[in-house]
């Protein structure tokens, strides 16, 4: 399957397309089979100066050669920005308060919330220290940051009804 998948690109790579789409490819390879493709691909882009528009199931594939991320959720994009921009724009925090959570952090771009006793846990889109600074009048005990892969991003910002994050909004 590994040496079919090269075969293919090779094909594909043959007509000198300015655009590559590839459309899971590394499916039902195995591991190593599936980081020679991936290599070989990543060598297509740099040498070759190509654009390539990969879609994959297998996100660390896709984090591992896109530099530039869309993600569709029931027919909408709700992301559209370079990854490391996503990477940084979207947090994902566990906020401690001394008594209960508060119902409204009144905070925009809130991307999903899950409250239990006195924590929060919130994933919000575009944060920046305008947003901090209304977390802290609050008064919270604790906040810490969650590290979030770009599968992690991809599950918050596909669940139902989720609002789109676009590239260099500025609200709080």
């Amino acid at each position: 399957m590994g040496m079919r998948a090269q075969l293919n690109l090779a094909l594909a790579m043959a007509i000198d397309p300015e655009l590559l789409i590839l459309d899971d490819p590394t499916l039902g390879l195995d591991t190593v089979a599936r980081r020679q493709f991936l290599e070989l691909v990543i060598e297509v882009i740099q040498q070759q100066g190509r654009t390539v528009l990969f879609s994959s199931h297998i996100l660390s594939d896709v984090e591992r050669i896109a530099d530039r991320i869309g993600i569709l959720s029931t027919g909408r994009l709700v992301v559209d920005c370079p990854l490391e921009e996503l990477k940084q724009r979207v947090k994902k925090l566990r906020v401690i308060f001394a008594e209960s959570a508060p119902a409204d952090l009144h905070l925009t771009e809130i991307i999903n919330q899950k409250v239990e006793g006195r924590e929060m846990v919130i994933t919000a889109a575009n944060w920046n220290d305008r947003k901090q600074t209304i977390l802290e009048t609050f008064k919270p005990s604790s906040c810490t940051e969650i590290p979030m892969s770009l599968e992690d991003i991809f599950i918050e910002c596909t669940r139902v009804n989720q609002q789109p994050i676009e590239s260099e909004r500025q609200e709080a």
